[in-house]
């Protein structure tokens, strides 16, 4: 694996709190579901919290699936956000 196969990935707001970083770079080969599954083992305390988030691939609203993510893209994790 080389840089160039990682896609980075963005951490907001008690996601952020959750996993202990704001970012980080990994495999685009494990898609958006091995990400989280990966996050969540490493992390067991995100479980509940990545559940509940939203993913955008790219700015693009994405679901989790195996699909390999293109090398260099930027995943953001978003939380369920309140508002009024």
């Amino acid at each position: 694996m080389t840089a160039t196969d990682l896609v980075q990935v963005r951490y907001f707001a008690v996601a952020r709190a959750r996993v202990g970083v704001a970012e980080e770079w990994l495999p685009g080969a494990l898609g958006l579901a091995g990400i989280v599954a990966a996050v969540t083992e490493r992390t067991p305390e995100a479980s509940a919290t990545l559940a509940g988030c939203s993913f955008l691939v790219n700015g693009l609203r994405t679901f989790p699936t195996d699909e390999p993510l293109v090398a260099g893209a930027v995943v953001d994790v978003l939380p369920p956000f309140a508002g009024g």
